[in-house]
């Protein structure tokens, strides 16, 4: 009987790992190693593949990415997770921050206020022109 269960189990897990994102998840790759997962409504986050697994690297919500040269750019608001207030699952819309990854190196910068992104951008000598790209899976207005 113990053999079935544990059977039973180590299937479950075996082939929901092969299918990828679950329900109501999606992916979209910003470089070969870093990888943007939208786990459902308005929650997404910035993470590095590792092997079988994935490191955290921007928290919830990211709601815009831009690269350049060894740079990864995130834009993020903060994703409201408590279940004992009414605003649960939603997006606090009034504070943007700022995340600056560098690729070669794995070293993150954040979360920056506007002005610190631009100094520290303004340090990395890197133009703070660039093209954020949204995310479209969010339903943001």
């Amino acid at each position: 009987m113990k053999k079935i269960v544990f059977l039973s189990i180590f299937l479950v897990f075996t082939l929901t790992a092969c299918i990828g994102p679950g329900l109501g998840e999606s992916e979209t790759e910003i470089t070969k190693d870093y990888v943007l997962i939208n786990t459902g409504r308005n929650k997404s986050l910035l993470v590095k593949r590792n092997g079988e697994f994935f490191d955290f690297v921007v928290p919830a919500t990211v709601i815009a990415t831009a690269t350049k040269d060894q740079y990864i750019f995130a834009k993020q608001q903060k994703y409201i997770d408590d279940s004992n207030s009414e605003k649960d699952g939603q997006i606090d819309t009034s504070e943007d921050f700022y995340w600056i990854v560098t690729v070669s190196s794995e070293d993150v910068k954040g979360p920056l206020s506007l002005d610190e992104f631009n100094d520290t951008l303004q340090e990395l000598g890197v133009n703070s022109k660039m093209k954020w790209v949204k995310n479209e899976a969010l339903n943001l207005k």
